[in-house]
């Protein structure tokens, strides 16, 4: 800013001197036009001689020190614009380099920025990579865990099935009945799609009356399960059309209850059975038992 200043009033005294000069100029255009006239008055002012010869030499002596003054100004002015020249030379020449180093500033910015995104880029690649592997080895060890979980599940589900299978027709037969008709897994559709899987049923007689019993088998019982068990056996005619006017019952086995469980299916009017050691032995207290549906 102050560079800026100062070129202003070098500028505005530089006007200034062209102004006085223009003065002076005319101050020597109206002397010369004087001058003429004097010599055309010569023959009149012959008389007059000496003055005018007095006068002239003063104004020579006048133009003179006018001379001197204007060639001082001239060279003042020069050594001004000299010196104006060589201050704009000089700001000229500290902005380039400003001008080159702010340059070279934004250009060692640009290539660190490049940088820090290539490194970022690569980082980014390799995090991904990293999580891509990761969640391959964690893939693979779920599907490891779940078929050993898959096989231990389904072994321990066969076991209860089988012991639950066993058990329920001992306690068919020690209360007289005689067991017709064994089906396992068994799938079934209703007439409007409705699909259902019933893991045993049994059909019995006793004194010539023939019933089924419909049961359902968790190795862990919720009552959840419970309730979805009774949501099928609701339906248990549209299933089973032929089971139309027999009694049914609904028989619910586990190895192990949540909380409760075992009350809310005997509250259900379910035949409810669990483990005692290796046996499996009848929850509900004897007075409670009554079948599901009767024809």
């Amino acid at each position: 800013m102050n560079k800026r200043r100062k070129g202003k009033e070098a500028r505005r005294n530089l006007r200034e001197r062209e102004t006085r000069l223009d003065k002076i100029e005319k101050m020597l255009k109206d002397f010369l036009k004087s001058m003429v006239e004097l010599r055309k008055s010569i023959a009149e002012l012959r008389e007059a001689q000496k003055k005018t010869d007095e006068q002239m030499r003063l104004t020579d002596e006048r133009l003179e020190k006018l001379k001197m003054e204007t060639e001082k100004f001239k060279m003042e002015t020069l050594e001004q614009m000299r010196e104006r020249d060589e201050r704009l030379e000089k700001f000229k020449m500290e902005t380039l380099e400003q001008m080159r180093e702010r340059d070279e500033r934004l250009e060692k910015i640009r290539m660190e920025t490049e940088k820090f995104r290539m490194e970022a880029e690569k980082l980014k690649m390799e995090a991904e990579k990293l999580k891509m592997e990761t969640f391959e080895q964690m893939r693979l060890t779920d599907e490891r865990i779940e078929k050993r979980i898959g096989k231990l599940t389904d072994a321990q589900g066969l076991f209860w099935e089988s012991l639950s299978e066993k058990g329920i027709i001992k306690f068919l037969e020690d209360e007289g009945y005689e067991i017709r008709k064994v089906l396992r897994d068994c799938k079934s559709r209703t007439k409007t799609g409705k699909e259902a899987e019933f893991d045993l049923i049994i059909e019995a007689e006793k004194d010539g009356k023939k019933e089924v019993f419909i049961a359902e088998v968790k190795t862990t019982a919720t009552p959840h399960y419970v309730d979805e068990f009774l949501a099928k056996l609701s339906d248990i005619i549209e299933f089973f059309p032929e089971y139309e006017g027999k009694t049914i019952w609904g028989v619910f086995s586990s190895g192990r209850y949540a909380d409760g469980t075992e009350k809310y299916a005997i509250s259900k009017g379910l035949v409810v059975f669990g483990i005692s050691g290796e046996v499996l032995v009848l929850l509900n207290p004897r007075t409670s038992l009554k079948p599901f549906l009767k024809p």
